[in-house]
């Protein structure tokens, strides 16, 4: 199965682009804060910020696809 992303900065309509079910995965930014969470089938995700300059937490994600899981880890 071909997996579906949508990629972007801003997080406006991440709902909505979840209840279309037209993707797989959903990643943005912006907030600087960790985000995990499913719509439907859809997963949404922010990574949180690898910098540290907001909250001091340098955070990246891996992402399996084969299992759709998803793991934070600490820099």
């Amino acid at each position: 199965k071909k997996l579906r992303f949508v990629v972007f900065h801003e997080p406006h309509y991440i709902d909505e682009l979840a209840q279309s079910a037209a993707f797989d995965y959903i990643l943005y930014g912006h907030t600087h804060a960790r985000d995990l969470r499913k719509i439907g089938n859809t997963i949404i995700l922010n990574s949180g910020e690898a910098g540290g300059w907001l909250n001091n937490k340098k955070t990246v994600a891996i992402i399996d696809t084969v299992e759709q899981k998803v793991e934070f880890i600490d820099l």
